[in-house]
């Protein structure tokens, strides 16, 4: 079956990453779900837009933690750590966060643990109910990292929890041209071995992050044996960041997420 296939059965779970992070984001985000286009985000509580957020614009219970170490500024983490610079601010790579839960687990272990349960609380007092958890860069598929994940998912209620599990090769909607997201699909893959978790959602796509499109829900094949699928995307009114200064500007300017944000009105 196609992404396109589980949707029209109502079998597909479509979330919109990167909530919060920008008005561009923020405002593609608020008006596809209004449109009901899509059923889920996942926001930045490390944003410092955070506060300009109107949650009234918001349906109830749309909204779960992407938990962050990399962008914003640490919500526990009061100066300058392992991972945060003097100002409290993230400091820190994806690569350089796995090496850390290597070299510095039982410090990082701590961190770890008492950020996600800030951020967690940090979301409910904003917008009450937590749909999911999933994390930017996709940083809680790191074993130390997803233990934590599960173990406060249970205290603060929250029912679902991203687990990256697509097929690496896909015959019918492969792009060669996406091979850094080949790569970082094989890392996740393997990260999630150690994770200890079967999770009956199908995860869409990696391969294709940010470049989901119209012919790619048509076309991707999904395999047997799951309830249903998740669809990951990036959607954004770009325009809109044009005179960003964060320091994720070249992606938030990505013509990709306009092309996302068509894929999910069309």
């Amino acid at each position: 079956m196609t992404p396109k296939q589980y949707i029209k059965q109502n079998r597909a779970i479509i979330v919109a990453d990167d909530f919060v992070m920008s008005n561009g984001t923020d405002s593609a985000i608020i008006e596809l779900l209004l449109a009901k286009k899509l059923h889920f985000t996942s926001a930045l509580v490390t944003s410092e837009r955070l506060n300009a957020v109107d949650k009234s614009q918001l349906p109830k219970g749309v909204v779960g933690l992407h938990f962050d170490l990399t962008f914003g500024k640490a919500v526990s983490i009061v100066g300058k750590s392992i991972i945060t610079d003097e100002n409290g601010n993230f400091d820190k790579s994806f690569a350089q966060i796995m090496l850390l839960c290597v070299i510095k687990k039982k410090e990082m272990q701590a961190l770890i643990s008492k950020e996600i349960k800030a951020q967690l609380q940090k979301l409910h007092e904003k917008f009450g109910e937590i749909s999911h958890i999933d994390g930017h860069q996709h940083i809680h598929m790191n074993p130390l990292i997803f233990r934590e994940v599960q173990k406060y998912a249970k205290e603060f209620g929250v029912p679902r929890i991203r687990f990256i599990n697509e097929k690496i090769f896909q015959r019918r909607a492969f792009l060669p041209a996406n091979f850094v997201n080949l790569i970082k699909l094989i890392l996740l893959r393997f990260l999630g071995f150690f994770c200890n978790y079967q999770s009956k959602t199908y995860f869409v796509s990696i391969l294709h992050t940010c470049k989901i499109s119209k012919e790619i829900l048509e076309t991707y094949q999904v395999p047997k044996g799951f309830d249903d699928i998740e669809i990951m995307l990036h959607p954004s009114n770009s325009r809109l960041d044009f005179n960003t200064k964060s320091k994720e500007k070249s992606h938030l300017l990505s013509p990709f997420r306009e092309i996302e944000k068509n894929s999910l009105e069309n």
